[in-house]
């Protein structure tokens, strides 16, 4: 029973850890001109949003992200094929191999969302497995930025096997509790089709009986006179 208190402490240490780094770091930034031009950039964002279509937004936005994305891993990934072929044996590898692993499912994270909207926004393509996938790909490139422990300037980041003991056990708690109170009891349904590289299936119209016209009425007797 030992092993619960202390778990807890340890999970109390981490977050007070946690906070107090965000306390110190938000009294360096703000007096940073770094942090103000970086903000002034972040919130440039808003006036494009007010003025433009929101479909000519998400086509820059989602085009600016992929091409970026695609610049940044022709760029580390020689450095990712010197981390493995050498087994990561230097923090910066690590710090490499997240990079990588992190954007590549991103960039393609976006393009999928292209593809869901040109499509037509069908529903299987919202919660499908490539998504999840997708999403556990960038959890991974971010673990292995927390292995690359002192990769830059021999002092960032700083990481320790209990933080990212921490980390996993926060995961699981949070995980556990949108599963307990959040999920529904029973999966829903799938959907008839569940194949992305499948144009969104159409259904036909269910055929309907027509009834045959009406016969043409009779007509009338000749009337012979008297």
């Amino acid at each position: 029973m030992r092993i619960i208190p202390g778990t807890i402490g340890s999970i109390m240490r981490g977050v007070a850890f946690l906070a107090t780094t965000i306390w110190e770091t938000t009294t360096v930034v703000v007096r940073s001109k770094t942090f103000w031009i970086l903000t002034f950039v972040v919130l440039s964002f808003w006036p494009f949003a007010i003025l433009l279509p929101r479909a000519y937004l998400f086509d820059i936005v989602n085009s600016f992200t992929v091409c970026v994305g695609i610049g940044l891993l022709i760029a580390f990934m020689a450095g990712a094929k010197t981390a493995l072929r050498e087994n990561l044996r230097t923090g910066g590898q690590f710090l490499v191999l997240g990079i990588v692993c992190t954007w590549a499912p991103t960039v393609t994270r976006h393009l999928y969302n292209w593809i869901w909207r040109y499509m037509g926004k069908p529903e299987f393509m919202i919660d499908h497995e490539l998504v999840a996938f997708m999403v556990y790909v960038t959890a991974v490139g971010g673990f292995l930025h927390l292995f690359a422990s002192h990769a830059i300037d021999n002092k960032v980041p700083e990481t320790s096997w209990r933080q990212l003991g921490i980390v996993v056990t926060l995961s699981l708690m949070v995980a556990s509790f949108f599963i307990l109170y959040f999920e529904p009891s029973e999966e829903p349904p799938r959907s008839k089709s569940t194949n992305i590289l499948e144009a969104v299936p159409i259904e036909e119209p269910s055929s309907v009986h027509v009834p045959p016209p009406d016969p043409p009425a009779p007509s009338p007797l000749p009337v012979t006179p008297p």
